[in-house]
């Protein structure tokens, strides 16, 4: 099946080795899934590689791309997320990360579930997921907490592969800085009593760079530890936000 139109959203940062390969692979399943497509990458205006100066030269000769900044002083994932849905103009939106890590191919199991009516999101989950060991266990409490405070009824939920209704996407308030922005979607959408169905997507090792948990951040034991930063952001916000949140109100 096809989509009327599909706005392919990917977040975009310091990803110099790996963003040209990316937007060519989302750009050909995109018009392989949709009868019209565009590409969105979000990047972060302060970048140190030249990520940003890649799209703005791959844009000059495909119209369907589009860069927008993020400003420094709106840093944080969620806000990446939330600028990349506000500026997609098309029907439906896939987001994801421009990291590599997802086969766009992938797209096609997610398009069936489209056709229902009161779907707003397919949820993209890694199976398996193909992570260092460390970012796994990382990945695991975040669930467990998740599960606990919001009962929110997805697994792998920072996966970044994930197709949305984007007029109803487009009207919600994400509020979120931090990663936390993915969960509070998810969150959202099942409070105003929109469906979240979730399949099964290959997950691939990473090729070159650094996750952004990573990045900036020192391993001094050659583990590949999170940046504490990241993580007491997110967690602050789930807690936080847990009173308009959490299920029953």
């Amino acid at each position: 099946m096809k989509l009327s139109s599909l706005s392919v959203v990917l977040l975009a940062y310091n990803e110099e080795d790996l963003i040209a390969s990316t937007v060519a692979s989302a750009g050909r399943y995109a018009a392989q899934s949709a009868e019209e497509h565009e590409l969105v990458v979000v990047g972060f205006a302060g970048c140190t590689d030249r990520t940003n100066a890649i799209v703005r030269e791959l844009a000059q000769d495909n119209p369907r791309l589009r860069l927008v900044l993020q400003e420094r002083h709106e840093r944080g994932y969620g806000r990446a997320l939330h600028l990349g849905i506000q500026n997609a103009r098309c029907d439906w939106i896939l987001q994801s990360d421009a990291d590599g890590q997802y086969d766009f191919a992938e797209l096609s199991k997610l398009l069936p579930h489209t056709a229902e009516p009161k779907v707003a999101l397919i949820h993209g989950y890694r199976a398996p997921r193909r992570d260092p060991r460390e970012r796994l266990v990382m990945a695991a409490a975040y669930n467990l907490a998740l599960r606990a405070l919001y009962r929110i009824p997805l697994r792998d939920v920072d996966s970044a592969f994930k197709l949305m209704r984007g007029s109803v996407v487009r009207a919600l308030p994400i509020q979120s800085l931090s990663g936390f922005g993915i969960a509070e979607l998810v969150l959202r959408l099942l409070k105003a009593h929109h469906r979240v169905v979730q399949v099964p997507v290959r997950h691939l090792p990473r090729a070159a760079g650094a996750a952004l948990a990573e990045k900036g951040t020192t391993n001094p034991f050659g583990l590949e530890l999170p940046n504490l930063k990241l993580v007491q952001g997110t967690l602050g916000e789930m807690v936080r936000m847990r009173a308009e949140l959490r299920p029953g109100r």
